[in-house]
Order: structure tokens, then sequence, then C-alpha cells
């Protein structure tokens, strides 16, 4: 679980119930929370009985659950009852181990740009999408050599893909870099983003 000052009681995702707890009896809620961005989320339950030991700590506290991802919160209430050796516990000392992190995930540290495999994305438009195809943007004659350069190096590390037709086209601004190289950005806010059906989550 993770501390959490702000929040007055303990909380979990609904999943973690269902996969750790599903033995205890799961009242309905009787609470709403407020999020830290100002959202409303109501308890989907409550375990009133939960027994909890820590050190030679033992008792019952109350958790919540909630229909949303993330992590479990350890809130006030239970900070409350808990008697945590906190001296103890920032004590403890930790000895990282670089060359383990290095040969156990050497490819993360590969120059050169990798591939996801084993993933698939893809994005879900609104059902009254349409292609949008934007007038390319002008690049100043003493960037376009680099802009050009810039471009042939992304296709050939595979991150663009040259195709000789497409309905869909945004424009690309270029943006010199402090080592004097090329750069390029595309603008989409003007063609997908729109359209796109994606919100970015604001709620754990």
């Amino acid at each position: 679980m993770e501390v959490d000052t702000g929040s007055g009681v303990a909380m979990a995702p609904l999943q973690f119930y269902e996969n750790y707890l599903k033995h205890i009896l799961l009242l309905p809620g009787d609470k709403s929370f407020k999020t830290f961005t100002g959202q409303m989320v109501k308890a989907s339950g409550k375990v009133f009985m939960l027994m909890f030991s820590y050190g030679n700590y033992k008792g019952k506290l109350r958790l919540y659950t909630v229909n949303c991802t993330g992590y479990c919160l350890l809130g006030r209430e239970w900070l409350r009852e808990i008697p945590f050796n906190w001296k103890a516990l920032f004590s403890q000392k930790y000895s990282p181990k670089p060359d383990r992190a290095l040969k156990v995930s050497a490819v993360l540290f590969e120059e050169g740009l990798r591939k996801i495999s084993g993933a698939k994305a893809k994005i879900v438009l609104r059902d009254e999408a349409q292609p949008i195809m934007l007038k390319p943007h002008r690049v100043p004659y003493a960037l376009k050599a680099q802009v050009e350069a810039e471009l042939d190096r992304l296709e050939k590390s595979g991150v663009l893909t040259l195709v000789s037709h497409s309905e869909w086209g945004t424009g690309i601004v270029a943006v010199p870099k402090k080592d004097g190289s090329g750069g390029s950005v595309e603008i989409i806010k003007n063609t997908i983003n729109p359209i796109a059906q994606a919100t970015c989550p604001t709620t754990h």
C-alpha cells in the first residue's frame, strides 16, 4: 500500500478486492471521495472488518473499494490506529546494484531506437471523422537540408514509412536543435486530436 496522508480512509481498487479479498464480505459503499483534481469517486464497496497485523499490533480496520485503477492507499484512519515504527522504517538502507540492473535490462541502455514487440496500438476515431489533408508548412531555406536529413534518418530507423499517397496529411515545423542539427515536429492538433476518441485519465 502507498501511504497517503491526503486520504482520510484506506482504499483499494475493486480489482484488488476481487483478486485477494473476495473471501471477505463486501458491504455497499456509503461514501464518495474527491480526488486531488476535483473529480468525485463513489465507493463501490466497504470491507468493515479487515484483519491487519504489523509488529505486535493486530486489529480490525475498514477498507473502501473504488472502481478505479491504481495503488492501494493507506490513509489517515489507518495511520491513527497502527503504531508504525517510523524511525526504523526511515532508517532502512538500500544498496543499489547498478551492475545487475545494467545486465538484466541491457537492451534498455543500448544506443538507437527499439520497437515494442508483442503489442498493438490503434487510434479510435469518432463516428463522424473525415480524413483531413492540410497544406504543408514552408520550411526556411537555411533549414531545408537539415529537415530532409532528419526525415531520412527517421525513415531509415523505422519511425516513419514513406508512402506514395495518403488521405491524411499534417504539416511539420522545423525545430533546430541545440547541437545545430535539424529536427521536425508534426502538428496534429488540427487533424487527429479533435476527432480521436481519447481522454487523459485523471483518477486512480
